[in-house]
């Protein structure tokens, strides 16, 4: 069973986390159940990631 996430923060942190929790979710992704996201390349990636939906969301805001 999956837990709720929060879709409406534009918290990088916060996002970079429901990131990690989503894929290392067994039920969601299986491939990345054992996965260390702190301390890999994919790190980088799931940085980048959140850094642009920070964006994007800061920016629709303000358009809105």
């Amino acid at each position: 069973m999956t837990a709720s996430k929060n879709l409406t923060t534009l918290d990088f942190q916060s996002i970079k986390q429901n990131l990690k929790d989503f894929l290392s979710d067994p039920d969601q992704n299986p491939a990345f159940k054992d996965y260390d996201f702190e301390a890999s390349n994919i790190n980088v990636l799931l940085d980048g990631l959140a850094y642009n939906t920070s964006l994007n969301g800061f920016y629709l805001n303000t358009v809105s």
